[in-house]
C-alpha cells in the first residue's frame, strides 16, 4: 500500500497596507487551516498504515482470486471507515472553522 498526498493551503497575500488586524486575521486564518488539513493527512496515514497491517494479517486462500476478493473486501470495509473518520473530524472542528468566516 502507499499514500501520496499534495495539499493547497491558503496564504495572506492582502496589500502591504493592509490593515494589521486584516492581515493578523488572514495569517491566523491559514495557521488553523493548515492544523486541520494537516489532521486529515495524519487520519489518511492511520488509515493507510491500517490496510497494510491487516492485509499481512489476512491467512493464505487456495487461490489468488479468493485472497484478492478477501483483499478488496478487507479494503472497502477500511476504506469507509476511513471515510467516517474524515467526516466525523470536520464535524467536530466545523464551529472552529466557521467562526473564521
Amino acid at each position: 500500500t502507499g499514500l501520496s498526498i499534495t495539499l493547497k493551503l491558503p496564504e495572506w497575500k492582502g496589500p502591504k497596507d493592509a490593515p494589521r488586524s486584516a492581515a493578523r486575521l488572514g495569517r491566523h486564518f491559514e495557521r488553523v487551516i493548515k492544523q486541520h488539513e494537516l489532521q486529515h493527512v495524519k487520519i489518511a496515514e492511520r488509515y493507510a498504515r491500517k490496510i497494510s497491517s491487516d492485509l499481512k494479517k489476512l491467512k493464505p486462500e487456495k487461490s489468488c482470486w479468493t485472497m484478492r476478493s478477501k483483499a478488496h473486501d478487507l479494503i472497502k470495509v477500511i476504506k469507509k471507515q476511513h471515510i467516517n473518520a474524515q467526516r466525523a473530524f470536520d464535524r467536530r472542528t466545523l464551529k472552529q472553522i466557521k467562526r473564521l468566516l
